[in-house]
């Protein structure tokens, strides 16, 4: 024998399914592209603290291994666009900061870049925030600074609303220059022995 739900009891459960779902409606749907890398990494962070947004992290990779509960993993190859395709839907706001350059090519900063574009175009994303290079259109002779701006021209040519973070080069990227330089010196300096007697 099945127990008659209660009137009041139905009703409150419409009414709290319609406000989560109103509640889900409101977020803003982020995808971090390059969300394991070392600016995505700390994009994801800050994004995954405000309570406004649905964070969606993007890799080739697939999820980092300090995966964070309430961020959802999509993996994805820029070069593939039908996963590109999949990864977009829904979404409002695409933040990129993936590059293959730093890796010794550039067939995501050019092709990836230009499926990612065209994928986030289709979809409909309401706005596409690249990270891009200072200058980098005065610096076609550098490959990768001319795959910022190709990317660029693509985003603009695409009627997207977008923004772009043109910053300078990220020394902390790669190895750390100047504590490398240091530990050298330090080194050096230890391997000098030091003179005994008087100094004149």
């Amino acid at each position: 024998m099945t127990q008659p739900t209660h009137p009041s009891t139905a009703s409150d459960n419409k009414a709290l399914a319609g406000t989560a779902a109103s509640s889900a409606a409101a977020k803003m749907k982020v995808l971090v592209v390059g969300a394991t890398g070392f600016l995505g990494a700390k994009i994801l962070r800050n994004l995954a603290h405000d309570a406004n947004v649905v964070v969606v992290a993007m890799s080739r990779k697939g999820a980092a291994p300090n995966e964070r509960a309430d961020v959802e993993w999509v993996r994805v190859d820029m070069m593939d666009p039908e996963s590109l395709h999949r990864a977009l839907q829904g979404v409002d706001v695409v933040v990129s900061s993936a590059n293959s350059y730093m890796k010794g090519s550039l067939d995501t900063d050019f092709q990836g870049n230009k499926n990612l574009i065209e994928a986030a175009a289709r979809a409909g994303v309401g706005r596409f925030v690249f990270l891009s290079i200072v200058s980098c259109e005065a610096a076609s002779a550098v490959p990768h600074f001319h795959a910022k701006k190709v990317a660029e021209d693509l985003i603009k040519a695409s009627g997207m609303p977008y923004v772009f973070v043109r910053a300078p080069s990220f020394l902390d990227q790669s190895s750390d220059y100047i504590a490398k330089g240091v530990k050298t010196a330090g080194s050096r300096r230890s391997a000098i022995k030091p003179r005994s007697g008087p100094m004149c």
